[in-house]
């Protein structure tokens, strides 16, 4: 299951398990996610794998591989030979690397195997955002794999060669009391693991 539908999952399957217990959700940029989860804002924290942090524990759900983002009018969406080094001359919609460090790497470093450095046209802190501005023909991006399950009208995707792979994460603080963490860990440790087990058995088929 990919990322952008583990959230939902995991509501649905939260309120079939604990239904005296409410999950409030709040959409935030990587880089103040530590922030929130120290100092009790947030109880649980669901993004792209960052540094360790001191107090900060951590549960790797999945692993996706980036994917490039062109705009529907590009002259490489008519290419049956996608290769990423002929998008060495446009401009790139990324994040901030001060917002999610280790997914911008992962994108440089993607380009940097394919032979050249990217030029940044513009950057957005939301992978949303990131999706409008190429559907717009600002630019190309690089982006996780699940967002391509939103459907962007004006976007089309293409698969990498030997791509980089992103993963997300659930984090918490060790100094988190509330009583019902412990439930909701242990139900996302349980989805990942159902949803590890049928990759496999796909896979096996």
């Amino acid at each position: 299951m990919p990322a952008i539908a583990f959230v939902p999952h995991v509501a649905m399957q939260h309120r079939e398990t604990y239904s005296d217990v409410e999950l409030h959700f709040q959409e935030m940029v990587p880089s103040d996610l530590h922030a929130a989860l120290e100092d009790g804002r947030l109880d649980a924290a669901i993004s792209f794998s960052e540094t360790a942090t001191l107090g900060i524990h951590s549960l790797v759900l999945l692993r996706e591989p980036l994917i490039a983002a062109l705009p529907a009018n590009h002259p490489q969406v008519q290419s049956e030979h996608f290769r990423l080094e002929s998008l060495c001359d446009d401009p790139f919609i990324t994040v901030p690397r001060q917002s999610a460090p280790m997914l911008y790497d992962s994108i440089l470093h993607q380009c940097l195997k394919a032979g050249f450095s990217p030029q940044i046209g513009l950057e957005a802190s939301v992978q949303q955002t990131v999706m409008n501005f190429v559907a717009r023909g600002v630019g190309v991006a690089l982006i996780p794999a699940s967002m391509e399950n939103a459907q962007l009208r004006g976007v089309v995707y293409r698969r990498l060669e030997n791509p980089n792979m992103v993963e997300n994460m659930l984090m918490w603080s060790t100094k988190n009391k509330n009583p019902a963490l412990p439930g909701f860990v242990n139900l996302c440790r349980s989805i990942r693991d159902k949803l590890d087990a049928a990759q496999s058995g796909r896979i096996n088929d």
